[in-house]
């Protein structure tokens, strides 16, 4: 009689409560970040919700492996590569190339094209010898992450140069060589810092301690006690923290929910690295087993870097938490990302 197949249910729970939580973020923070009705807006995103909850139980269903394996996978890398160059192509918007506009909504391409990335460098590890694949994944990482950089998107082009590089040293890639990329991907990054005013003078604030954002964020996160003001209580998204239901979730997440709440939804994305980790683990040497890897580490690390500017640990630089954080792009793509986590999963050994 052959297996019943069984997702992660950690991993499927753990996600179901995030977006429960960003329903949360998105209703306490709409009347102050709009100026229609707030009604429409809260339900725009509980529609998005219960689409991308119904999304996950879909895509588990749905096997990935022969995907990942396919020999024309490196395609669909190339027109998410294609895709972040067309669009320096159309008319900036608020002075970046990051998004597409589709009707009433705005596409960010960059969030999937994160995701084909880690898929194709999760191909390139598992058919290669290390000696053989450091070129190969060095030029695929190198293209999309100099696009995303200029779009520019700071954020997701440093999260996606961090994720890469932990995939290359599970394979085994020596240190020196490693060392020596991580240096000039840094080197780039810092360059990209240097070379735009409002970057640096972030930085310069930050390090000084008196970059107004997040202090705001450390008021609000302080102010929240043990168990929060309750929804909508906040006070530092009345114009204080310029995006509360954005940037700064966590923080107003913090203030109305308190320590308890803000430790409740780290331990979730916890679950999800530690559930993602074993499933990488199980699935070993293979495709889908840097896959697995790549893809948690993307998600909890972009988890991280958006609490860390949160309490203060790193400049404060945009960048959404995943499934919490409003917009569109973000929660599609995390939903694709765990849909995936769930589907190999469900045919792990």
């Amino acid at each position: 009689m052959p297996r019943k197949l069984k997702p992660d249910a950690w991993i499927a729970a753990a996600a179901l409560a995030l977006l429960v939580a960003g329903v949360l973020n998105v209703t306490s923070s709409a009347g102050v970040i709009i100026q229609g009705s707030t009604v429409a807006f809260i339900t725009r995103q509980i529609v998005l919700s219960l689409f991308c909850a119904a999304a996950l139980f879909a895509f588990m269903r749905f096997d990935v492996r022969p995907v990942l394996r396919h020999p024309y996978f490196p395609w669909l890398y190339w027109a998410a590569t294609a895709a972040l160059a067309f669009l320096f192509l159309l008319p900036a918007y608020k002075e970046v190339h990051r998004f597409v506009k589709l009707g009433g909504f705005l596409l960010q391409p960059s969030e999937f094209a994160k995701i084909i990335v880690v898929l194709m460098v999760a191909r390139l590890l598992a058919e290669r010898e290390y000696r053989e694949a450091l070129v190969p994944v060095g030029t695929h990482l190198a293209i999309p992450f100099l696009l995303i950089l200029l779009e520019p998107d700071l954020g997701i082009s440093g999260l996606l140069l961090v994720t890469v590089f932990a995939m290359a040293l599970l394979k085994g890639m020596p240190w020196r060589q490693v060392a020596l990329a991580a240096a000039a991907g840094t080197l780039v990054v810092a360059v990209a810092i240097a070379a735009v005013g409002y970057r640096m003078d972030r930085l310069q604030k930050f390090v000084a301690g008196t970059e107004e954002q997040t202090l705001s964020a450390k008021i609000a996160l302080g102010s929240g006690g043990l168990f929060g003001k309750g929804i909508g209580g906040s006070h530092q998204k009345f114009f204080y923290l310029s995006k509360p239901h954005t940037d700064f979730a966590y923080a107003i997440l913090g203030e109305e929910f308190g320590l308890a709440g803000t430790l409740f939804i780290l331990g979730l994305y916890g679950v999800i690295f530690w559930r993602g980790l074993a499933l990488a683990r199980a699935l070993g040497g293979s495709v889908e087993g840097y896959a697995a890897f790549g893809l948690t580490l993307l998600l909890t690390i972009q988890a991280f870097i958006h609490i860390s500017v949160n309490v203060n640990i790193v400049p404060p630089k945009g960048i959404t938490l995943p499934f919490v954080s409003y917009g569109g792009s973000s929660l599609l793509a995390s939903t694709l990302l765990v849909g995936i986590l769930l589907s190999l999963s469900m045919r792990r050994p």
